[in-house]
């Protein structure tokens, strides 16, 4: 199950993981048990955040039933980074602050580092951008004093995002693709779709369209293989915004990456619909107006 996971193929990841835990139960291998629970909380984080939530607490509670302080930490990052993804941030800080605590006991420098990582993340999602800087610092030094190839390459990619945020484009550029190449060479997939899709939206600001769409499109690529439906319909989104762009014009593809994203996220109740809907209302009044697209637009949106 870890193996599939690792390399994006999600499917079959839940089938074994799931069969493990159907083992560990009938054995009453809680140790097992809970690390099993974990690693399926991490193969559903991008694709079912509740589902990962639910797996990543019966985790904890088992790890705190056998007094596995390491397994609560790592529990209990999966759990801020669900926090931090609904922008929940202060329970976001609870959850890291408690895993600090606990991990303050182990000295593992490996989890350090990942929790500094997570706490940058927040520190970006809350605009405080020097904090961030600081802290993603922190956690790059110990992920290389470790060797944690890893670990730097999702160091380098939250840098990247602060000096995004900072709308310094280049710098980020330059780091998004330092940490992909480190992603590609250790085949971790998930990584992978997240960095070349932050990559393309730099791309997409520095006025590269060509870069920014063939990441774009990769990172597609990567989401459907592993099962990512809500991933899958973000970067649907994002492609049509490439293709809108005055230097693409591309509306046909730009009405049907549109109408796909739509598709996906009503079949899995995404709160994206709205701004899907919004994006296609703006692209038919858009169409509308351009005679060489009117017969689309009447065909395609009505």
């Amino acid at each position: 199950g870890l193996v599939y996971s690792f390399f994006g193929e999600g499917s079959k990841a839940n089938e074994n993981l799931l069969r493990a835990l159907d083992i560990g139960n009938s054995a009453n291998d809680l140790q097992g048990v809970a690390d099993t629970l974990n690693n399926l909380a991490d193969l559903f984080q991008h694709s079912d955040k509740q589902k990962a939530l639910k797996y990543s607490k019966d985790s904890f509670d088992i790890y705190e039933k056998i007094d596995d302080k390491a397994g609560m930490v790592t529990a209990l990052i999966g759990q801020s980074n669900y926090y931090r993804d609904i922008e929940e941030y202060n329970q976001a800080d609870e959850t890291i602050d408690k895993a600090n605590k606990i991990n303050l006991n182990l000295y593992n420098k490996e989890g350090i580092a990942s929790l500094l990582r997570v706490k940058g993340t927040i520190l970006i999602r809350r605009g405080k951008l020097n904090d961030a800087l600081q802290i993603l610092e922190k956690s790059l030094k110990i992920d290389q004093e470790i060797n944690n190839k890893l670990g730097i390459a999702n160091s380098l990619a939250g840098l990247a995002d602060v000096h995004f945020n900072n709308n310094n484009i280049v710098k980020s550029i330059e780091l998004y693709k330092d940490a992909l190449h480190l992603v590609e060479e250790i085949g971790n997939m998930q990584s992978m779709t997240i960095i070349k899709g932050n990559l393309a939206l730099s791309y997409k600001v520095n006025n590269e369209l060509e870069k920014s769409l063939k990441m774009q499109i990769e990172s597609l690529e990567i989401k459907e293989t592993i099962g990512n439906k809500y991933g899958t319909a973000i970067t649907l989104g994002n492609i049509a915004n490439i293709y809108i762009e005055d230097n693409m014009r591309n509306y046909p593809e730009a009405t049907f990456s549109i109408f796909k994203a739509l598709a996906i996220d009503i079949s899995i109740e995404s709160t994206q619909i709205k701004n899907d809907r919004i994006f296609i209302n703006n692209l038919r009044d858009k169409l509308v107006g351009l005679p060489e697209f009117r017969l689309l637009a009447n065909e395609a949106f009505n």
